[in-house]
């Protein structure tokens, strides 16, 4: 039975075209809301620092910025904990948790470069501790069952 499953999980990051070792998904809901209408209304991509110094920081902003049109399209928001602040991109005044409060519900280490994809449902989907390429985070939500009704929601 261990080895059905160990197929099933290659064969889905083969899919994917992720390596084994930075697909982490797990189905602990988060604590606390992100947002008061983040469950089922918006995905969530936490990316957490040090300090803005941090190089990786500052590439991965500039990856996601660049993304901005596809984040939109997946109704993605991104969360910047950095140091002692939260920060979002969203335009709408939220109120948010604090950075030891995400810190300690994702077990992030205050020096610790890490994103994390966060899905509607409140459950991670996704970690990597280093830079990740937008294209990553969109083939993970686009092969979701909950992404796909959307897309054909969409369609003409």
């Amino acid at each position: 039975m261990k080895n059905i499953a160990f197929i099933i999980g290659a064969v889905v990051i083969l899919f994917l075209g992720l390596p084994p070792l930075k697909l982490q998904a797990q189905t602990k809901p988060m604590m606390h809301s992100l947002m008061p209408t983040a469950k089922s209304q918006k995905r969530v991509v936490l990316v957490f620092a040090a300090t803005a110094a941090d190089a990786r920081w500052q590439r991965q902003q500039e990856l996601l910025l660049q993304a901005n049109q596809e984040l939109t399209a997946r109704d993605l928001v991104v969360l910047g904990v950095l140091g002692n602040q939260v920060n979002t991109s969203s335009s709408k005044t939220v109120k948010l948790p604090g950075p030891e409060i995400l810190r300690e519900q994702y077990n992030i280490k205050p020096d610790q470069f890490t994103v994390i994809l966060v899905g509607k449902d409140g459950t991670e989907k996704y970690r990597a501790q280093e830079v990740i390429k937008p294209g990553t985070i969109f083939n993970i939500i686009d092969a979701m069952p909950m992404r796909q009704q959307e897309m054909r929601r969409q369609e003409p």
